[in-house]
């Protein structure tokens, strides 16, 4: 068996990362935030469509 991948369609919107405004100080969430934005960043070579 092959796996065969269909292409996605590509995201015509950016990524949005968000918290409750009683959560938004709170560091525990703010460190989970940040992990996620320099993630994010650290991939956009690959999340962003090839031209």
């Amino acid at each position: 068996m092959i796996r065969v991948v269909t292409p996605s369609p590509v995201p015509d919107t950016g990524i949005w990362l968000v918290a409750h405004k009683d959560n938004r100080r709170n560091a525990r969430i703010t460190a989970v935030l940040t992990l996620i934005a320099q993630g994010i960043r650290a991939q956009a070579p690959r999340l962003s469509p090839a031209e």
